[in-house]
């Protein structure tokens, strides 16, 4: 009983910068490879899941992946932005397989949607398939003349679809060949697609490649710091491929508290329908090209508008942990100083 009288006074003690949700700490199915059972419990010490659980409340069945053999290039809610365009999260996942893969549906449904879209590009037909439950399935990046199906359509699950068009541009890591699955809900939000599709093992880890303070925009190269200011997350991890990824969950705790913060878990955009809104407030100085990826997030990021960090002077501590959607986690500390602003 002391204990829990304890644990509420810490909880209920929270400074109004370190007010947020509690994290949800429900482990997400494992994502690449076939699975084949659970991990050992010495795999799990070292950072790894063991047998994931699904999370979220959209998880009603799996269904088996659109190609046979694959890796993911780019994972749901990663940053892009490519030839100085606009910067926006990348609403689904990019699965590499050889240009000429075949393409079969997830699920079966009926065909509602079959073009180029706003681009009118070769290399971005697509197939949008409706299911059961008004959930849109997009398929794209498909060669036109290899597609089988038309408006109208109803379709059956592992249904051929078409081919993967042969992507035209190489990125700093290889070959990009790939079909680009999202799926929307009837509302039209973004769903990830991991948490409909059939559980994959992942068995690397994210990665940490720094935290740093951040005042107007830019790099505090010193762990000291006056006024407002925020702190800054290099992260990313590997699914199958040479190809840098996004975390799929990132939360902290700060100065010791027991309370963890989540920043974001990328269940659903922080846009909802958006794959612009808000992308700013969560990545920071980032980079989402052929030719250079870096998913660098502000720590400090909520819908509701930034948190404040501690302004109190003296030494803070935050240990920020990054998660895939395996469970697969990586922690990394800052501690940093607040100095008292010289009164003029």
């Amino acid at each position: 009983m002391r204990t829990l009288c304890l644990l509420m006074l810490l909880g209920l003690s929270f400074p109004a910068w370190a007010s947020g949700p509690a994290l949800d700490f429900d482990r997400g199915l494992d994502i690449r490879g076939i699975l084949s059972g659970a991990r050992s419990s010495a795999e799990a010490g070292q950072g790894r899941s063991v047998f994931s659980r699904p999370v979220g409340p959209a998880q009603e069945a799996r269904y088996p992946w659109p190609v046979e053999k694959f890796a993911i290039g780019l994972n749901f809610g990663a940053y892009q932005r490519y030839n100085e365009g606009e910067s926006y999260f990348h609403p689904g996942l990019d699965i590499l397989a050889p240009a000429g893969t075949v393409v079969r549906a997830c699920l079966g449904g009926t065909v509602v949607g079959l073009g180029t879209g706003a681009k009118n590009e070769p290399e971005y037909w697509y197939v949008s398939i409706r299911d059961r439950r008004g959930y849109i399935w997009e398929y794209v990046h498909l060669k036109k003349e290899s597609i089988t199906v038309k408006v109208g359509d109803v379709v059956a699950a592992r249904a051929i679809l078409g081919r993967i068009y042969p992507w035209p541009w190489r990125s700093l890591w290889g070959t990009y060949d790939h079909v680009h699955l999202q799926i929307r809900d009837k509302a039209g939000v973004y769903l990830n697609p991991l948490r409909l599709l059939a559980p994959m093992s992942d068995p690397d880890r994210p990665f940490i490649s720094g935290i740093f303070l951040a005042q107007g925009g830019k790099r505090v190269f010193e762990n000291a710091v006056s006024g407002p200011y925020t702190i800054i997350l290099d992260a990313s991890d590997l699914m199958g491929s040479r190809f840098p990824v996004a975390p799929y969950r990132v939360s902290w705790r700060i100065d010791g508290r027991l309370r963890p913060h989540k920043v974001w878990q990328f269940d659903t955009l922080p846009g909802k329908a958006s794959e612009s809104k808000r992308v700013h407030g969560l990545y920071w100085n980032s980079a989402g090209g052929y030719a250079n990826r870096r998913s660098a997030m502000d720590l400090g990021f909520s819908p509701m508008g930034p948190l404040r960090f501690p302004q109190e002077p003296g030494e803070h501590r935050i240990v920020v942990t990054v998660e895939d959607f395996a469970g697969n986690a990586a922690s990394q500390e800052l501690s940093w100083t607040v100095v008292p602003a010289v009164k003029k």
